[in-house]
């Protein structure tokens, strides 16, 4: 199909595949925080890595990350794991 100005963005969309996307995460929250709920350290732990990897690559491109967590720990009143931006 050829693209110009005259092409109907609907056509256009028939003839794109779809894109393929994450799947968003319902994630439980802590009853008292609010706080995302993590189920184990491990998950936790991966959190924090996207994080760092999230602000590295921000800071390469001359932005900033809002995403400023420094550490991970266990909720006592959920029984769940956090994150968290406090040393």
């Amino acid at each position: 199909m050829k693209y110009d100005s005259t092409t109907r963005l609907s056509a256009v969309r028939k003839n794109t595949p779809p894109r393929s996307r994450r799947p968003k995460r319902n994630w439980a929250r802590c009853g008292k925080s609010g706080k995302r709920r993590y189920r184990d350290w491990n998950d936790a732990k991966l959190a924090l890595k996207d994080a760092r990897f999230v602000r590295a690559i921000a800071e390469a491109d001359g932005g900033a990350c809002r995403w400023d967590i420094t550490r991970q720990y266990l909720c006592g009143f959920c029984e769940g794991w956090h994150v968290t931006s406090q040393p």
